[in-house]
């Protein structure tokens, strides 16, 4: 019997990889036929995705989502100018959320970070899983959550040769 990964957040950067790598693609949706995982997203990295600067890279993009189907899930805080109304649970002010994710360069309002905890923190609280190739959201989300799981491409990559050929 194969591990369950469960619920399973890809952060943009894997998403845009798997548009690119139709092996990787097809691995995922194996997983997915198989119950071994449920991909969940963020209103934040649709809007990445959608956001790609060529046309070609957003029906790339498009088509993942289309095969994949991610389930979406609201992220935990809002951000004035990122968040989207509906898709983002209100409630505690943006100095306690950035501070909660250590990120101090969000206070300097560069929205890749904002992005990146809004992510994290989604992904902490509704998912089994992180998987992203940002070493810098990794870092983050291990030091703040030492027992949460991120992996690399490279350590999904590997999984699926081993646990998930199984």
């Amino acid at each position: 019997m194969k591990p369950v990964l469960g619920y399973v957040m890809f952060d943009s950067d894997i998403l845009i990889e798997m548009a690119s790598d139709e092996s990787l693609l097809q691995s995922v949706l194996g997983l997915q036929t198989e119950g071994i995982l449920r991909v969940v997203i963020t209103h934040v990295q649709r809007n990445q995705l959608a956001g790609a600067s060529s046309q070609a890279t957003r029906d790339k993009n498009q088509r993942v989502m289309d095969l994949l189907k991610p389930e979406s899930v609201a992220t935990t805080a809002s951000v004035v100018g990122l968040s989207t109304i509906g898709e983002a649970e209100v409630g505690g002010d943006e100095e306690d959320f950035t501070d909660s994710m250590g990120l101090g360069a969000m206070k300097k309002n560069i929205l890749k970070y904002k992005s990146d905890a809004l992510i994290a923190c989604a992904a902490f609280a509704k998912t089994n899983l992180l998987i992203t190739n940002d070493a810098d959201l990794r870092n983050h989300v291990s030091t703040q959550w030492p027992q949460f799981p991120v992996w690399s491409l490279t350590n999904l990559r590997t999984w699926c040769q081993s646990e998930g050929a199984k």
